[in-house]
């Protein structure tokens, strides 16, 4: 899941921006946020973002290849653990990809 959003945050950056990657416990939940300086998604677009297949109009900046399949493979392994992934973006400034999951009885700090 965070390899995807990783790689998702240097695919759709220019060289030499920054990527930010924050992780931290609310309560009984650990947050995960991958951050970038990217194209942003549009908002038309922002509901077919998990989506399996799916392919926005933003492209690659460094020509790399994309099958549609990751963003939709993280929702699912992420919501299979009881959790959720939301995006903020703009347009020209980047988007911040963050997931809340909740800590199991088992493994609670």
């Amino acid at each position: 899941m965070i390899d995807n959003l990783l790689d998702n945050a240097l695919k759709f950056s220019p060289p030499g921006s920054r990527i930010w990657i924050d992780l931290f416990k609310l309560g009984v939940a650990a947050i995960v946020s991958v951050t970038d300086q990217g194209q942003g998604i549009p908002d038309a677009e922002l509901h077919r973002l998990f989506g399996t297949f799916s392919r926005l109009s933003n492209k690659p900046t460094g020509g790399e290849a994309s099958n549609g399949l990751g963003l939709s493979t993280v929702r699912r392994i992420i919501e299979a653990h009881d959790g959720v992934v939301g995006v903020e973006s703009r347009v020209g400034r980047g988007s911040s990809f963050r997931v809340v999951l909740p800590f199991s009885r088992s493994n609670a700090v």
